[in-house]
Formats: C-alpha cells, structure tokens, sequence
C-alpha cells in the first residue's frame, strides 16, 4: 500500500490536560492566526515578539513598575527611579539617557498614576505613599491613615485603598493633600485588595465580592458612591491580576478562575490548564497581570514565578511565554509609547521593545515549540515515510555564522502518549532567497498501536517562525 499524506492538525493553544494520555497541548513562544473563519479558515502558527534592546544599565536591576509621561517614562528599579526620555525616530523607538531622580524603598511592584496637573502618585508594596514633582522624589507620611495597597486617578483625584475596605481620594488634582472624608465599600464585608481604575469608573475588589463606583459629585463626604446595579458576586484572589484590556477588565477570581467583565458579569476566559497553573502557584495573591497589542492582537496575561500565561482576545486562546532558561517570561511591566510597547523585566534594568521581527529577547534566543492534536484521523500503526512542514523560509541572514545563514527548526516524535520523545530531525529553513525550499525529513518509523504518533516543533533560531501545514506520508499497517 503506498502512503497516504495526512494533514497532521497542530493545537491552537496551550491546553495541557490533567493526564498527558488525554493531551498535552502546548504552544510555547507562539500563536495561532486565522485567515477566513469556520471550518475553512486557513490556520498560521507565527512566533511570538521577540524584545530588542533599548535603554541598558548594567548597574540597574529587577523593573518593578513604571508610567508614561509625555516624551518621558518614570520608572521605578530596585535601585531607584529613573526618569527616561523616549521619543520616535524614523519609525524607530528611542530611549535617551537616564536621570536618577530619587528612590522608592522596598524591592517589590510598586503601583504609579498621573494627575492632570503632571504629579505622579506611587504606592510601594509596604503601604507608602509617595508623589513625584519636577524629577523630586517625595515621601508623604499617612501614618494617621494606614498603609495604602493601591493608588489610581480619576476625574481629578487620586484614589488610595485601604485594606480594610476604607479608600480616601486626594483634593482635585492635588497630590500631596488626602481629604480627611473617606468611603468604605461595604457591600461585603471582604475588605479592599486595591482600587482600579476603568474609564470613568472605580473598581473596588475584595476577596469575595468586586464593587463598582463612580464620581457621583457628593457635596459632602467622598465624591464617590457605589453604583447600585454594578456588582460583581466573585472576588479576586491577586490584586496585581486586575488589568484593564480589550474596553473590558480581567482578573484572577478567588476561585481560581480568570474572568472578564461583560456588562457587570463575569465571563470565564479560562481553562482548566490555565487553572491548574493557578493553583499550583507557591503565591498566588502575588500573580501580576499585565497586557499589550502588537500586530492587531489585545493580549492579557498572568505571570507567577514558575509561569506565564497569555489570552489573545482576538482568537480567544491562550499560549504560554517562556524566556530562555526560565519558565517564565521574565517581561513584566509593559509601557504603551507612540503605537509600540516598551517592557522591563525581572532580571535586569534594561528595557526592551517589544518586535515582531526580533527572534530574540536582548541577546538570547526565544524557544518556540508546538505540538500536535489526536484528531482520531492518524492511523494508529503505520509506518511513516516522510513528513513535509510548510514554513516561511528563506529569510536566513546573508552575513554571519550558522545558525543565522542557516537556520533550522527541529522535530520529534513520541509513540507512548508523550512520556518520551525522539531525538530531533532538521528541517532546514533555507539561506537568504531560498523561498522554495522545502523542509522534509525522511524515514520516520513506526507508529505505535496504542496511542498513535504526536509530534513536537521546536524552533529558536534567528528566523522568522510562521508554520501553516504539516503532511505526514504514512503507510498503514494496522487497524486505524
């Protein structure tokens, strides 16, 4: 019998279940796109962005939050705040020289927000609030208050939460004065993770209930008041999760569960992969949130110590981020400048933009790796002749050593339900101009009659990553 060319259908998200028996889906360091819909659109599988270099410091280390401000970012390092000029040349993304204006104590995420009269509010991770005036940085003593979990603005006033569910607001665009009236959002009893701001609206999560409120212009008291029919019965288990994205907010709830907001009601965006993560995190009060576009795709993400996970809102799937050595993505506070995003990190004082063209992160590689889906269509046993993988190729670089005048993507296989996997086969991905080259392995075993064959690409070199077919030629030899 001769072979077959079977269309080996590849997962279009990370989707590992609880056994690897039932799948083991990833998508590491890539995405899906969709040409058409339905049945019949045609499926990409493109590299994520890779972060090319743009203001270092070797003597700066670990991002822990910064803010924009007109042809400036503030940002907070451990080892102290910077002011930043950024500008765009060309079409090209440009820091300029850093300026170090103070220091916020502590090591941990800090929380920042801009006034409409340029002050800058900073809440550190141990309750202090500080303001930042003409590149000084200064410290406002609340201790007749308490220690503050959050700072945000709106309409003229900075918000500052308390833990246990009392927020008090600054006079009208005036940071260094905090009104002595102050409002507790009390429809539960379940205190106050942070205060975030949505628009117009204040969202006030607790650990059991989420509160919404607006300006509601009270002469007396708080300007603030609870609006009655925006209210939310699920709390949030980390505040740092809450993140607004996409003209909705998402966030962690204290079940576990990552949750949009769709007209006052949670939507679950979750699934159970993304939920064992949840749950297997050492802290997970402590998982942080974060969000960026790039490419027309509105991503939200969740970052622990030990993962990082990534909801494209535009396909409405999830993928994971891994940074080289790491296993997790160490980008961590992302910076929205003139239509492109800057990001720091947790392991250095760099910041990077994010690039759709870079396949590196600063100097090392990004692993990319997907795997296939049993759609019950693979012969169980069968002998495999060659495969054929459609890539972009031919964009090698003409200059330089290998890999970068020719690059490779690897293959492999496993026959026992993914417990192991072969060693990997090169499918080279042509020099510069070799736009027709085909990426074929020949002479690829048997399968096996138990679980059939799944397969695995990995690729890392400096290349363009965009697969869009995978063929395998397979001789039947047993039951299908």
């Amino acid at each position: 019998m001769a072979p077959v060319p079977l269309n080996i259908p590849f997962a279009t998200q990370s989707d590992p279940k609880e056994f690897r028996e039932q799948g083991d889906e990833r998508m590491i360091n890539a995405f899906v796109t969709f040409n058409g819909s339905g049945k019949d659109a045609k499926i990409t599988i493109r590299m994520s962005p890779g972060q090319t270099s743009r203001s270092t410091d070797a003597d700066d280390i670990a991002c822990r939050g910064a803010i924009r401000f007109g042809d400036y970012a503030y940002v907070v390092f451990d080892t102290g705040v910077y002011k930043i000029e950024i500008s765009l040349v060309a079409g090209v993304l440009t820091c300029g020289s850093r300026t170090l204006i103070g220091s916020i104590t502590g090591t941990g995420k800090v929380y920042m927000a801009l006034n409409a009269n340029d002050q800058i509010g900073v809440v550190n991770q141990i309750g202090r609030y500080y303001v930042i005036e003409n590149d000084t940085v200064t410290n406002i003593s609340t201790s007749d208050i308490g220690a503050f979990n959050s700072i945000s603005w709106i309409e003229g006033y900075f918000i500052l939460t308390l833990e246990n569910g009392e927020f008090y607001n600054t006079e009208l665009n005036d940071a260094y004065t905090i009104s002595g009236d102050f409002a507790v959002a009390e429809g539960s009893p379940d205190g106050l993770l942070g205060g975030f701001a949505h628009g117009s609206e204040l969202w006030l999560p607790g650990k059991n209930t989420v509160e919404v409120w607006g300006n509601a212009g009270n002469s007396t008291g708080s300007p603030f008041s609870r609006l009655g029919s925006a209210w939310l019965n699920i709390g949030c288990m980390s505040f740092a999760s809450f993140v607004g994205c996409a003209n909705t907010v998402a966030w962690i709830g204290n079940d576990g569960i990552v949750y949009k907001n769709a007209n006052y009601n949670q939507r679950r965006i979750s699934h159970e992969g993304v939920e064992r993560a949840i749950a297997s995190a050492a802290s997970p009060e402590t998982i942080e949130g974060f969000t960026y576009t790039i490419d027309g795709h509105i991503y939200y993400g969740i970052s622990d110590a030990n993962f990082t996970w990534v909801f494209d809102f535009k396909t409405e799937r999830w993928h994971e981020r891994k940074s080289y050595g790491s296993s997790r993505w160490s980008a961590n506070i992302f910076i929205p400048a003139f239509s492109k995003w800057l990001v720091g990190t947790t392991n250095d004082g760099n910041l990077y933009e994010l690039d759709m063209t870079s396949r590196l992160e600063g100097a090392l590689p990004i692993v990319s790796e997907m795997n296939s889906v049993d759609n019950g269509k693979t012969p169980l046993q069968g002998i495999v002749s060659e495969i054929e993988v459609d890539f972009v190729t031919g964009r090698a670089s003409l200059s330089g050593t290998v890999p970068q005048t020719a690059p490779m993507a690897e293959v492999s296989y496993s026959d026992d339900g993914g417990a192991t996997y072969s060693g990997a086969r090169e499918l080279l991905l042509g020099a510069q101009g070799e736009y027709n080259k085909r990426c074929r392995a020949m002479n690829l075993g048997c399968t096996n009659a138990k679980f059939g064959r799944r397969w695995k690409l990995r690729t890392s070199d400096p290349h363009i990553m965009a697969m869009s077919r995978f063929l395998a030629h397979v001789e039947a030899t047993g039951p299908s």
